[in-house]
């Protein structure tokens, strides 16, 4: 009975599901294989859609990286190296990725082929240097915060006792500040803030910081 029920079933979709190609091509990442001359031979629809290229097949996947990268990639292919695990490259369209690479050998014909996968990295560096803005400045006025002046001092205290290399602080305090804060309210006080850091940056040379200490 099972039999029978089982055979009116069409099971044509689970094979394509197991096809290599199918995976390949749907797969998460970005998927590029080349021969021995860097010539790519495929690439998934992924690694079509983050190099831009509506058809990658015949180039050289060095063209494809900004110049930088590919004089460091170039080096890891004529090095004839195994593999080239996580490592951040910049395409030729400045997106950034996290680049593998793996070496193996052609079927019946001795040509090294190479298999590429490239993860788009533009949203996780986006987050990072948001992370890395917030632990040094100060995000309503721009200015450095504690922690970076902080930082600043002990370098300029550790310059100070190796050079004798002065340094000066200077505090400044908003004059009735609190008032604008209670009689107008926070986002006026925001406002004065604000006002005041534009100042400051405008006027503070390079060589000195300007920061929001409290």
């Amino acid at each position: 009975v099972w039999w029978h029920r089982l055979k009116k079933i069409d099971f044509s979709y689970v094979q394509e599901a197991l096809d290599n190609g199918y995976v390949y091509e749907n797969c998460i990442g970005a998927m590029i294989i080349t021969d021995e001359p860097n010539t790519i031979l495929y690439a998934n629809k992924e690694a079509r859609s983050i190099s831009g290229e509506e058809n990658l097949i015949g180039f050289d996947i060095l063209n494809l990286f900004g110049s930088e990268s590919a004089n460091h990639l170039k080096t890891a292919l004529d090095a004839k190296q195994d593999s080239l695990l996580q490592t951040e490259f910049m395409l030729s369209n400045n997106t950034p990725i996290i680049c593998s690479l793996y070496k193996t050998k052609g079927k019946g014909v001795n040509v090294d082929i190479y298999v590429f996968y490239l993860n788009d990295i533009t949203l996780l560096k986006k987050a990072t240097n948001r992370l890395e803005y917030l632990a040094n400045f100060d995000e309503l006025t721009g200015l450095s915060n504690r922690r970076m002046v902080m930082n600043h001092l002990y370098d300029m205290e550790k310059l100070y006792n190796e050079t004798g290399k002065d340094f000066e602080l200077l505090f400044l305090d908003l004059t009735k500040f609190k008032y604008i804060n209670d009689t107008f309210g926070h986002e006026a006080g925001d406002k004065a803030l604000c006002a005041v850091a534009d100042v400051l940056k405008q006027h503070t040379p390079e060589t000195d910081m300007a920061a929001r200490f409290a």
